[in-house]
Formats: C-alpha cells, structure tokens, sequence
C-alpha cells in the first residue's frame, strides 16, 4: 500500500497510528506535494492529519523512550530527502516495538538515514540562525532565506524568544513564511515578487554600517575565500547584507 500525507509530524503521527491499527506497513510514503507533480501513478491511500490522534501517538511514545529519538525523527523529516518519509516510518514502527534500543542499531538502513537526515537538518538549522538578516520595512521587520530543508519553524520559534517587534521570515524556497505579532507566529503563504519590498528610509544607512563593521574587523593577511565559503556557503550570500565575495577579494 502507498499512503499519501501532508509531509508534518502531526500527519506522520497519525500516519504510525492508521497503519497500526491496520496492522500493515507501507509499500512507501510521499507527500501530497510529490504526488501533484505526477510522481504517483499507482493507486494510494490518503491520510489526513488528525492534531487528536497525532499527540496521542506521539505522547504514547514519548513515555516509552528516554532519549532522543522522536526528535532525530522530527528533524529527519524536515531534510525533504527522497525517501525520508518512509525511512522515519520504519524508525518510529521500531521505537514503538523496541524502545530507545533501535535508536541505536545504525547498521539498519532506516535508523541510519535518519541519523544522517536529522545532523543535515540540524547544520542548516544552526547556520541560518546566524545569517538570517531582519530588514526593517517600516511597520516590521523582514528577512528573506533559501534553505535547503525545511528549518522555517524551528527558525521562528528561535526568534520568538528573541525578537519582541514584529517581524516576518519568509523561505523563498517554499514560498512560505512565518509571521509573528502578539507573542507568537504563524505559518503563512507568501510570494514576494521582485520590486515589491520597500525598506524604511534609515534602512541602507544601518545595512553600510553592518558593511563598515564586516570590512573593519577583518584581518588583511588573514582573509581566505575558500575558508569564506566553508562557512558562509555561496548559496547564502544572496541573502547576505555584508558581501564576503567582495571582501575576500579586496
């Protein structure tokens, strides 16, 4: 059987609890997305995402486990590798048989691409917490980024705790963004065409000194692109205010 979801955890979870209740394991799993594409050919089963049912699978395991595996199973998911979803469905059919142990076993496949998905999730988590840039447009704050998983959400729920003003972050890749207003976030749509977006007045007198301050703390005989580029990836530099390119090359 093919089964077909909205590609979240909430759907996930609801997706572990329909095949056990069937007591049936999945031919594969691809999200709605991939089958809209055309990928999918072959009759599939839907499974809509039930909030309800969801944190009652996940809270079910979260008391047989002690360590971390539903959040390496979180994290893997938000990779969008090929073949992810089915991976992460194994993982967690084990974990719910055998507890924290199968976490542990990396010679199985499933358990292992897991792992790898979840540290690739986590590095680009960690890398655009530093180079995310908030813009002010005037009545918020906006930053534009492209990463190559889906960090969006835990992006937002880092700058909740950290940016009182309004703001918006907006994934160009996805299309998607997270807007926060009041205390708290929520996920939105958003295309953005180019010319659109108008910064505040003062905005470019702010982005020169962020520049001045990148040029100035640099050290001459130091300056090396190719470590440049081992931290700030070139796909990053669009999004970038300072311009390491430029400044490597000076």
């Amino acid at each position: 059987m093919i089964y077909v979801y909205d590609g979240t955890w909430s759907g996930m979870m609801t997706l572990v609890h329909r095949t056990a209740l069937e007591g049936r394991a999945p031919e594969d799993i691809v999200r709605f997305s991939c089958r809209k594409t055309g990928r999918i050919l072959l009759e599939c089963t839907e499974v809509a995402s039930d909030a309800e049912v969801a944190e009652a699978t996940s809270a079910v395991l979260e008391q047989r486990l002690e360590g971390r595996g539903l959040a390496d199973a979180s994290l893997a998911l938000m990779s969008e590798e090929e073949g992810i979803d089915l991976a992460v469905w194994c993982y967690l059919h084990r974990l719910w048989r055998e507890g924290d142990a199968a976490s542990c076993d990396l010679a199985s496949p499933c358990v292992g691409a897991v792992h790898r998905s979840a540290r690739r999730t986590s590095r680009e988590w960690h890398r655009w917490m530093g180079l995310v840039r908030f813009q002010d447009v005037g009545k918020a704050y906006y930053a534009a980024f492209a990463p190559e998983c889906d960090v969006l959400p835990l992006l937002a729920e880092h700058f909740l705790r950290r940016l009182p003003d309004r703001w918006v972050l907006h994934d160009v890749r996805r299309g998607r963004a997270a807007v926060q207003e009041r205390g708290r976030w929520v996920l939105t749509d958003m295309e953005l065409p180019d010319g659109m977006l108008r910064f505040a007045p003062e905005e470019e007198g702010y982005r020169e000194l962020w520049r001045e301050f990148f040029r100035s703390a640099a050290v001459k005989e130091r300056r090396s692109l190719k470590r440049q580029m081992r931290f700030l990836p070139k796909r990053t530099w669009k999004y970038l205010i300072e311009r390491p390119g430029e400044e490597a090359g000076s």
